[in-house]
Order: structure tokens, then C-alpha cells, then sequence
């Protein structure tokens, strides 16, 4: 009964985490690609700041009209900024494009939290939230040679354009089950 909810938490929390470990396999290329080494930095804290005032925003949300808005409008930031990403033609529009990764996906990590303690009952939330741990971990072992592997046979866009369509994907699992 719990099983699309489970994937599709887990499959979001692989892709935020994997897009936060990829890229800095990734980095070097594209930052000589854009010709952006002055905003090299940017590129890593950029998400890592939005993400806290996404979960603010989506939590502070969540709590005054349920999970699903919150949820529907982080997914859809999280892909945006992805493709803004791998279409950027300048540093400054991937970093603008890692701005709205990270307040979608600090967001939609945040409503999945919310989600957990509503849909599940308290006796399988510690094993949803160990599932959300290994989430988190998996990536980190395997995310930055996996995105090696894509950029060396496809480009570093593909990094972030390849994830959109799984996002979009989990999106429409998820806006089923919230």
C-alpha cells in the first residue's frame, strides 16, 4: 500500500542528493565550457544556500495547506533548475539554474518529511527514514563517477538534462500518492 509513496520518496532523494554530489566531478569541464572560473565557488554554495530557504518556504507551506503544492511546485523548481543548468550558456545563468535546484529540492525534501509523517503509520516511519538515509548515501559513493561516465559519453549538460525527465517522472508517481 505504501510502495509508490516509498520509490518515490527514495528516487527524489537519490536525484537531489546525486545532483549534489555529481557536479563536482563535472565542475572543471563546464566551468572552462562557460568560461566561468570566477564563479566557480558559486556553483557549489548557490544550491546549498537556496536549499535552506526552500525548505523554510516549503515547510512554513506544508504546515498551512498539506504537502501537495509544496511538493508539486518544489519537484517542478528542482527540474527547472536542472535544465536551466544544462542549458546555461553563461556561469551565470548555471549558477541561476543551481539557485532554483537547490530551493526545489531543500523543498521538496522537506515536504517528503511532511508527507512521512502523514501517509505512514508510526510504526514503519523509522524504516522509511532509514530508507531516505541510505538515499542520501548511495549517491555519494557512486554520483561523481556516474556523472563522469555521463559527460565523458554524452557531455556534462546530459549531468543535468538527464535527470529532468526522471524528475518529471517521479513528480507524476508522487502527485498521485499526496
Amino acid at each position: 500500500e505504501y510502495l509508490a509513496t516509498t520509490l518515490g520518496t527514495f528516487a527524489v532523494i537519490v536525484l537531489v542528493a546525486f545532483e549534489a554530489m555529481a557536479v563536482t566531478t563535472i565542475m572543471p569541464t563546464l566551468t572552462a565550457a562557460l568560461d566561468g572560473r570566477e564563479l566557480y565557488s558559486l556553483g557549489f554554495a548557490a544550491p546549498l544556500a537556496s536549499a535552506v530557504v526552500g525548505m523554510v518556504l516549503a515547510g512554513m507551506w506544508s504546515d498551512r495547506s498539506g504537502p501537495a503544492g509544496p511538493l508539486l511546485v518544489s519537484l517542478a523548481t528542482f527540474g527547472g533548475g536542472l535544465f536551466v543548468a544544462g542549458v546555461a550558456t553563461s556561469m551565470e545563468m548555471f549558477v541561476m539554474g543551481r539557485v532554483l535546484q537547490g530551493l526545489g529540492g531543500g523543498g521538496a525534501t522537506v515536504v517528503l518529511y511532511v508527507v512521512i509523517g502523514l501517509i505512514y503509520p508510526s510504526r514503519l516511519q523509522a524504516s522509511v527514514f532509514a530508507a531516505l538515509a541510505a538515499a542520501w548515501v548511495l549517491p555519494s559513493l557512486f554520483g561523481p563517477a556516474l556523472a563522469a561516465i555521463i559527460a565523458d559519453a554524452f557531455g556534462w549538460r546530459w549531468v543535468f538534462l538527464g535527470t529532468v525527465a526522471l524528475v518529471g517522472l517521479i513528480t507524476v508517481v508522487l502527485a498521485k500518492q499526496v
